[in-house]
């Protein structure tokens, strides 16, 4: 046993030479300029010997290619991705800056509407009161007062008298004045709106 075991590790020894010779024996074939030129050389540019080159060439450089492209278009749409993320916040933060705006401009939209309404609502009560006032006085003496004033306020405090007033106070107007007064009362006056009998 012992001697068929000997024999064995004989032969793997020997096995071991004739691979070792045989590898030797092609790296001594290939030309020791050709090595170094070759080792210099990009593996992507081939040369006039087809074996070397294949053997230095990287079969998956076109996938690894695409898959460089692929990561960086992918990083390329994160980058995107964040940006409109970022857009969309701001846009949205404006939104509701705007929807506060348009609140608060509704709520002052209302307020003055109020307060509008409440200054006419004095003005109609001074027009009607002074109306009563220049109704009682005398025609030829509310005619001399009214030459005295503007044609708009004369205007409003006409077109809130009695007609029966307005007429006897008209009377002591003189034409070119009672032609001004009537001008701004059509004009002051909407279509609909009557003068008080």
């Amino acid at each position: 046993m012992i001697v068929i075991f000997k024999i064995l590790v004989i032969c793997v020894l020997i096995a071991k030479i004739f691979t070792l010779g045989g590898i030797w024996n092609r790296i001594e074939t290939v030309s020791p300029a050709l090595l170094i030129e070759e080792a210099g050389a990009d593996p992507g540019v081939t040369t006039g010997n087809p074996s070397i080159c294949d053997a230095v060439a990287d079969p998956l450089s076109n996938e690894r290619k695409i898959l460089t492209h692929l990561i960086n278009k992918q990083t390329e749409l994160a980058k995107r991705k964040e940006d409109l993320i970022e857009e969309k916040k701001r846009l949205m933060e404006l939104k509701a800056e705007i929807l506060t705006s348009i609140e608060t401009l509704s709520r002052m939209k209302e307020e003055i509407t109020v307060l509008i309404h409440s200054v006419r609502e004095v003005d109609e009560l001074k027009y009607r009161t002074l109306a009563k006032v220049y109704e009682a006085t005398p025609p030829e003496q509310a005619g001399a007062m009214f030459k005295k004033l503007d044609k708009r306020t004369v205007a409003a405090i006409i077109m809130r008298m009695k007609s029966k007033s307005a007429g006897e106070v008209w009377g002591h107007i003189d034409p070119g004045t009672a032609a001004e007064i009537t001008k701004e009362i059509t004009r002051c006056l909407p279509p609909s709106e009557e003068i008080n009998q």
